[in-house]
């Protein structure tokens, strides 16, 4: 697919009183952590995350990149919904895997009643039916049950970022797989960029560093991506996304228009699906 042409955006003229007030305050807590080596480049952000590459602007700095999402699943006046999608292999082949286990489960099921009801036989066979079964469950629960690309709303009207976490076993398919919703101030989100490399995640990952208020404390940590090869698409993202918090115009479409396929559903919880797309 075509991508868009980068525009750098010009820098405003000047900040509202509020806005320089919140500059001032984070360009002197900057300063008092940045090391006073020069060459020693690490993150402001205490503590640092693994495989750090670097920190993006603070929500309502000015960026020098063009406000561009990657992909859209919702954009309205109150609410933004932008989708996470995973590279993993239970998307890419995991229901093959499964049914090429089916004459294992039937052999394992069947092998006593044709070589007789004998101890050993049935010591053998029956935790072989149940590992055969449990890894055929694994597979098509993670294929078809486990959504690919969980959401992250942003509500302009309330400032808050919801995150949709689907929690999945990757050993247990016997037991149930808990959604959870959590729920940030806006303004105490910072941005940063990671690195990720492994066997299904190879590449640069956006996180956004919940910060305990005036300070670069992290609290906590959220993906706002997975992995993507372009560092300037993430760059491009959280633009979009503190444009968008700030009421600012944001372009009406995304990068990209295909979604990735995907069989899993999304479900929101009923208090956050409706807290997260009204005004208060």
């Amino acid at each position: 697919m075509a991508k868009k042409p980068v525009n750098k955006v010009k820098r405003r003229a000047s900040l509202s009183a509020s806005e320089n007030k919140k500059k001032e305050q984070h360009t002197e807590n900057v300063d008092t952590q940045r090391p006073k080596n020069p060459f020693y480049r690490r993150s402001v952000l205490i503590p640092q995350a693994k495989r750090w590459q670097e920190d993006l602007p603070v929500q309502w700095l000015e960026h020098d990149v063009e406000p561009n999402a990657i992909w859209l699943n919702e954009k309205n006046d109150i609410w933004l919904e932008i989708p996470r999608y995973e590279n993993q292999i239970s998307w890419g082949g995991g229901d093959i895997f499964a049914f090429l286990l089916v004459p294992f489960i039937l052999y394992s099921l069947i092998c006593p009643f044709i070589f007789g009801m004998d101890v050993i036989i049935f010591l053998i066979t029956f935790p072989a039916f149940v590992f055969f079964l449990s890894l055929f469950n694994l597979l098509i629960r993670m294929t078809y049950h486990t959504p690919r690309g969980t959401p992250v709303r942003l509500n302009r009207k309330r400032q808050k970022v919801y995150i949709y976490e689907h929690h999945r076993s990757s050993w247990n398919p016997w037991i149930d797989w808990p959604v959870e919703v959590r729920v940030f101030n806006w303004d105490e989100v910072r941005g940063e960029i990671t690195y990720e490399a492994g066997r299904y995640n190879q590449g640069y990952q956006l996180h956004g560093a919940v910060c305990q208020p005036g300070t670069n404390h992290v609290r906590e940590r959220f993906a706002l991506t997975w992995t993507v090869g372009d560092k300037e698409a993430l760059r491009e993202l959280w633009c979009y996304c503190c444009h968008y918090m700030q009421h600012r115009p944001v372009p009406e479409t995304a990068r990209f228009a295909e979604h990735p396929q995907q069989w899993g559903h999304i479900h929101w919880p009923e208090v956050f699906d409706v807290e997260s797309r009204t005004a208060p």
